[in-house]
């Protein structure tokens, strides 16, 4: 077990996780935009071939495509970029039974779908790669020190590629941890801002669940990636989906940011 010096060593630095918050996206983006071009390219650069490339890439980003994933796997992917690619075709298939192009923008869509799977599996290895490198790194910090986060806390340490590294619990009691105990839960924001996290993990530890909403809340007026281990996922409870990742088989469920009911409870 590391000691807490060589924890803190380990521990990216703001611009190593500054950079991870925008690059990672950055180079999906790019293979994506590649592959597209490419398609449209072999499609015989047709207008609505070349349409069909720049709707795709809208329909991918609208999608949160670009998120990405604590496990970035594109056997997970591929079905749900088919699906809003075929989404794409749909959209653009009646002006292609006007103008006469059809055949194109079939050429094109079949182009697509198998390049930028393939770019897809090219872009995660990258990511992999560059996190295992420590360039793309974001501190992690884990609420709750049970068994499961404890069991979570020693994956992300012990994996770089999944580009989240444990600095500590927040928790009301302190024990026999791998990483320090920063301070309970209504200590939070300071936690927060203090040591400038990316995400945070939460593992139900012995909080109240009201507790853990006002965790939520607070963690939301931070802009900060949230994740929820669910309850009784050791009984097969659970789902799949593009806000699904998992630690060795831990799940965890990303919390979607963007209500605005939400924030404003968090200030109340």
């Amino acid at each position: 077990m590391a000691t807490l010096s060589e924890q803190r060593a380990q521990t990216p630095g703001k611009a190593v996780h500054l950079r991870a918050r925008w690059l990672a996206p950055a180079v999906i983006v790019s293979v994506d935009l590649i592959a597209l071009l490419v398609a449209a390219n072999l499609a015989g650069r047709q207008p609505l071939a070349l349409a069909y490339s720049g709707l795709a890439l809208i329909v991918l980003a609208a999608s949160r495509a670009y998120r990405v994933p604590i496990t970035p796997r594109a056997s997970d992917e591929t079905p749900w970029l088919v699906a809003h690619l075929a989404f794409a075709l749909l959209l653009l298939t009646p002006i292609g039974l006007v103008t006469g192009e059809t055949d194109a923008l079939l050429r094109s869509a079949a182009f697509d779908v198998g390049l930028v799977a393939v770019g897809r599996v090219v872009s995660l290895a990258v990511v992999r790669r560059l996190r295992r490198s420590r360039v793309l790194l974001e501190p992690t910090v884990i609420l709750g020190g049970g068994r499961i986060g404890v069991e979570i806390a020693r994956a992300l340490s012990e994996d770089r590629s999944y580009g989240a590294i444990p600095i500590g619990f927040v928790d009301s009691v302190s024990g026999n941890l791998p990483f320090p105990v920063l301070g309970d839960i209504a200590e939070l924001d300071r936690i927060l801002s203090r040591y400038e996290l990316r995400r945070v993990i939460i593992a139900f530890g012995r909080e109240r669940d009201a507790e853990l909403m006002k965790a939520l809340r607070r963690a939301v007026l931070h802009d900060i990636e949230v994740h929820v281990v669910p309850r009784f996922f050791e009984c097969g409870i659970t789902s799949d989906g593009p806000d699904t990742d998992d630690v060795r088989g831990i799940p965890l469920y990303r919390v979607r940011t963007v209500s605005t009911s939400c924030r404003s409870c968090g200030t109340s």
